[in-house]
C-alpha cells in the first residue's frame, strides 16, 4: 500500500467516486451504524483548491484507491459553509496564533477496513503538514469513527449542536 499526496485530477476524481459511496444519503442506517459515514461531498474544483494549501492524501494499492484523508489549512475557512461551525469552535478553542490542519473528511473503502490504513492516512496527513495539530468534528452518532479517532489519539476539544446532528470536535497534538 502506497500513502501519499494525490498528485493529479485522476486520483482526485478517484476520491469523489469513494466519497460518493460512503455519503449518509447513500447508506443504509443499518450501513451509517455499522460502517460509518461521510457528510459533505465535494467535487473537483474544490479538492484542487484544498490541496493548493493542504495536502489530500491517498491510500493506492497499485492503482486502486483504497482511501483518502481532506485536510484544509485554516486560512481556508470560507470553502466549505457547512464546515464553518467547525472552524469558529476551534478559533473559540484555540490560541489565535495557533495553527493548524482540518481533517475535512478521511474515508477507507469497505475492502480495506480494519486494517490500520485510517491510522496510517491520518499520520501520512500529519508527516506532510509539518506537525501541525490536525482538528476534526465527529457525529456524535457516528460511534465507528468516534472509537477510531480516540484509538489514534484525538482529544475532545468540545461539542456544538448543528441543525441535524451533535457533532463532537477533537484535536491530534
Amino acid at each position: 500500500m502506497n500513502f501519499r499526496p494525490a498528485k493529479n485530477d485522476a486520483e482526485l476524481l478517484q476520491i469523489l467516486e469513494l466519497q460518493q459511496a460512503n455519503l449518509y444519503t447513500n447508506l443504509t442506517p443499518k450501513e451509517r451504524e455499522r460502517e460509518g459515514f461521510l457528510k459533505i461531498k465535494h467535487n473537483l474544483g474544490l479538492l484542487r483548491e484544498m490541496q493548493s494549501k493542504a495536502p489530500q492524501i491517498i491510500a493506492l494499492n497499485d492503482k486502486i484507491l483504497a482511501g483518502y484523508a481532506l485536510g484544509m489549512h485554516k486560512s481556508q475557512s470560507s470553502l466549505i459553509p457547512e464546515l464553518s461551525p467547525l472552524f469558529e469552535f476551534a478559533a473559540s478553542k484555540l490560541p489565535v496564533v495557533t495553527d493548524y490542519i482540518i481533517m475535512g473528511q478521511i474515508c477507507v473503502s469497505k475492502d480495506y477496513r480494519r486494517k490500520g490504513y485510517f491510522s496510517k492516512l491520518y499520520h501520512t496527513l500529519k508527516s506532510h503538514c509539518n506537525g501541525l495539530p490536525v482538528v476534526t468534528e465527529i457525529a456524535s452518532i457516528n460511534e465507528r469513527s468516534l472509537a477510531a479517532h480516540k484509538a489514534i489519539g484525538f482529544e475532545l476539544l468540545g461539542s456544538h449542536q448543528e441543525i441535524d446532528f451533535n457533532w463532537h470536535v477533537v484535536i491530534w497534538k
